[in-house]
């Protein structure tokens, strides 16, 4: 039967909304151009930077030591950093994220509150009917209406395995929400029916990733028809309850359930492995127009509980052994590009994910080095992740062998892993950090 949308109510997905007005900004909005009219440029730095006295307030800069690029800036001398949004933020003594956005696209010439109208109005006439959005037909071993649609379960903590005898009142064969276990075969099951080729293929390809690599490390790649082929063999095994609760059915605004949008396009699945089994699955949308650009299943209870890899951070695959480096980034490509040179690490699904139990790995390694970004954001992960080591090995022992690093080309531009892989300086760039690193007595 078909999974149909009821057009008479609507959700805004307000996420990607910020991500499009924030994207639309970037592009338009050059930060030289923003100190420049601000008569702040004092000379010409190397390359495409451009110097100014640092803009942060508590920073008393008596020489221009700040390098503005076009897409952010870095004092040399206090370690002030951070994007447009940030740069405009500080010129215009606005501490609210949001007011710095609005701030960013008036510089930009983009009218926010009337981008926020069409975005409304395009979620209203259009939500989950347009060619990325259409419905999947499931042919179904049990008739949906079996699933009550009221249902909404969203703490499936509080959900239990029933008795073996049924006294909950269910049937004890039915795969229940509560049961990681089915979530896990719900992930590994679609994954099964995925391959690695065509568009997810070329596409790491051409960012210095073999498809042999990728593959080994269980990245997949589905387009619309193969996650919704995959959709339906799913549903027939295990019914609406475990897809809903493994997070891949999508819910609109009258609850009635729709595919999970990670694959509309065509999109890279990474699994996120604790071992003999899947944790989570992401997706990173191979659109060039989309607006978000990677996804997570839905619902809290679903989102990876442990890192990118580190299932194999120990393993030959990865040219990994105990007593050598472990590098922490953040995203799966980042991770991959660190194991295409055969280095031991553990990607981050993003700047706010760190759980302190993942430092307990680090004791293999004589030396963890966290690549940063070189933005905020990044800058409170690596204090997040210093204070995990702290309190878990101590103060010494952090000290000696945990160390922040920055990837820098030759002209002081902060490059990520995959940026470094393309331009074929990431080994190089690795050995250094390595030669910097902390070591063990």
């Amino acid at each position: 039967m078909a999974l149909e949308t009821n057009m008479a109510h609507t959700t805004y997905d307000w996420e990607r909304f910020d991500a499009h007005i924030k994207e639309t900004v970037r592009a338009r909005l050059d930060c030289r151009a923003v100190v420049a009219d601000a008569g702040l440029v004092k000379k010409r730095g190397s390359g495409r930077y451009v110097k100014i006295h640092c803009v942060d307030p508590s920073h008393e800069d008596n020489h221009p030591s700040c390098s503005v690029g076009p897409d952010g800036f870095k004092c040399h001398a206090c370690g002030a950093s951070g994007d447009v949004f940030t740069l405009v933020g500080l010129l215009q003594h606005v501490d609210s994220f949001s007011e710095r956005v609005r701030a960013a696209a008036r510089l930009a010439g983009v009218d926010y509150d009337a981008e926020r109208d069409r975005f409304v109005a395009a979620e209203r006439d259009a939500t989950w009917r347009s060619s990325s959005y259409e419905t999947i037909e499931i042919h179904a071993s049990r008739d949906l209406s079996e699933y009550r649609r009221d249902e909404v379960v969203d703490n499936f903590d509080d959900l239990v395995s029933p008795e073996p005898d049924g006294r909950d009142g269910k049937d004890p064969d039915e795969p229940l929400a509560g049961r990681s276990g089915v979530r896990a075969q719900v992930w590994h099951e679609l994954v099964s029916r995925l391959s690695l080729d065509g568009p997810g293929a070329e596409y790491l390809e051409a960012r210095g990733i073999s498809r042999q690599l990728a593959r080994a490390l269980g990245v997949r790649y589905a387009d619309p028809d193969t996650w919704r082929d995959a959709l339906r063999h799913a549903w027939r095994t295990h019914g609406a309850r475990s897809l809903d609760a493994a997070g891949v059915l999508g819910r609109d605004a009258a609850h009635e359930h729709v595919p999970h949008p990670g694959c509309y396009g065509g999109a890279l699945v990474f699994t996120y492995s604790g071992g003999a089994s899947p944790e989570s699955l992401r997706f990173r949308n191979l659109d060039p127009d989309a607006s978000i650009r990677y996804l997570s299943l839905r619902g809290p209870h679903n989102q990876p509980r442990v890192a990118y890899l580190s299932d194999l951070a120990h393993r030959p695959l990865l040219g990994a052994s105990p007593g050598r480096a472990l590098y922490v980034t953040e995203g799966e490509i980042n991770a991959l590009s660190l194991a295409a040179v055969g280095r031991a690490c553990v990607g981050l699904p993003g700047a706010d994910s760190w759980r302190p139990e993942w430092a307990y790995g680090f004791a293999d390694f004589d030396r963890v080095v966290l690549l940063l970004d070189g933005d905020r954001a990044s800058e409170q992960l690596a204090r997040s992740i210093l204070t995990s080591c702290s309190d878990l090995y101590g103060d010494e022992w952090t000290q000696r062998r945990v160390r922040p690093h920055l990837l820098t080309d030759g002209d002081g531009t902060i490059l990520d892993a995959n940026d470094a892989l393309m331009g074929g300086s990431l080994e190089d760039l690795l050995r250094r950090a390595e030669d910097l690193s902390p070591r063990p007595e």
